[in-house]
């Protein structure tokens, strides 16, 4: 299989048969040398699969992502029906379940994408230690920047990475609005912010501080870290890994966000609206959907071979799309921890992946979980022995 000439083998992906250039490289990169195909999937089996792969989507997101992607007709309500009584114990111990509620604000129009975006941090438990996650209120859309510390420097320089992004596509920010964090409050940030010599380090943008404990003022960056937090968590227990990968974890299940429609009324995905396009530029970031943490093997460079005596293949595990690399080759790169720990960029069409090792483990978490709060069964007394 070509990954380079994707193209449909059943004719049933949409009501046309006809692909985007998105959809077309998201089926290429569901299909690499190996890997079990999504596409040939059907029923609860391929409901169960794409939960494991976005991070334990619910089952109305699951929803969106089949018609996304052309994929209704291989599901029927009986497989809803099963797969809404199938219990998964990774959601039941990693996911939050709350009462949702948001205020009604006095103007609901939205304003126009890449002009508003609204901030807050999180404090990790291991490296990098802090994560800032900034929402743009116009598309929904969300892009996290990771940084050492919370000092005024260092959110000076997310804020002008997060400038990088926009200003080609919509220019200047004009509202950025934070909760009362102390960085953002300070003379040398505000300065920052009020500065119009953008040649000399400036923003000039208006800049929103909450008051101290009310939420509602960054309310979509704490939604979506009430989100993305425990999905992360799920793909890494669901992996068998451990915390120090969460920032990868953390990011693929964002980019899952960014580039499908997770929930109803949306006009399209955030990447869509934010960049004016059905078909997002090289740019964005590109999600295939495969299972964070499976094992596979990646076929070596023959160049990088030392010898024809040498292993062609080298085992890896899967840590979702690759944030190093830059432009349109990194459409097409995985990120992958080899069995030393090292992080490589591999081809996506050249790697083999095996899910199974996944999908069995969370089955055996849910019935080996939940055996062991339950008593044992009353086992039945013997039968006496027939009289001589």
């Amino acid at each position: 299989y070509n990954w380079r000439q994707a193209r449909l083998t059943d004719g049933s992906m949409g009501a046309t048969g006809a692909l985007t250039p998105l959809q077309q490289r998201v089926d290429a990169t569901m299909r690499p040398r190996g890997a079990k195909n999504a596409a040939r999937l059907t029923g609860v089996e391929l409901l169960q699969r794409l939960h494991m792969c976005t991070g334990h989507f619910g089952l109305n997101a699951l929803c969106n992502i089949l018609k996304q992607n052309g994929w209704l007709r291989r599901v029927t309500k009986e497989d809803l029906v099963e797969f809404s009584k199938w219990r998964c114990v990774v959601c039941a111990l990693t996911l939050a379940k709350r009462r949702a509620f948001k205020p009604m604000p006095a103007d609901s129009t939205k304003p126009h994408p890449g002009k508003v975006w609204q901030m807050d941090q999180l404090k990790l438990r291991v490296p990098p230690w802090f994560m800032c996650l900034f929402a743009d209120v116009g598309s929904t859309l969300t892009i996290t920047i990771e940084h050492p510390d919370m000092t005024t420097a260092e959110l000076i320089i997310a804020v002008g990475r997060l400038r990088a992004i926009v200003r080609p596509h919509h220019g200047e920010i004009h509202v950025l609005k934070s909760d009362s964090v102390s960085s953002a409050k300070a003379r040398s940030f505000r300065d920052f912010a009020a500065s119009e010599d953008t040649d000399a380090g400036g923003a000039s943008f208006d800049l929103h501080i909450a008051a101290g404990g009310i939420h509602e003022g960054v309310a979509m960056p704490e939604a979506a870290f009430g989100r993305y937090v425990p999905e992360a968590m799920a793909n890494l227990k669901q992996a068998g890994r451990v915390e120090r990968y969460f920032n990868k974890a953390y990011y693929t299940v964002e980019n899952i966000h960014n580039a499908y429609i997770t929930h109803k009324g949306a006009a399209g995905t955030p990447l869509e609206i934010f960049f004016k396009a059905k078909d997002p530029p090289e740019s964005a970031p590109h999600v295939p959907l495969l299972m964070w943490g499976a094992p596979g093997l990646y076929v070596r460079d023959p160049l990088t071979v030392a010898t024809k005596f040498d292993d062609k293949s080298k085992p890896f595990w899967y840590a979702g799309p690759s944030r190093k690399a830059c432009g349109p080759l990194a459409f097409f790169l995985a990120d992958c921890i080899t069995e030393h720990g090292n992080s490589i960029d591999v081809d996506y069409g050249m790697m083999k992946i095996y899910e199974e090792p996944i999908t069995r483990r969370c089955n055996v978490m849910t019935t080996g979980l939940l055996d062991a709060v339950m008593p044992p069964l009353p086992q039945p007394a013997a039968a006496a022995p027939p009289a001589a």
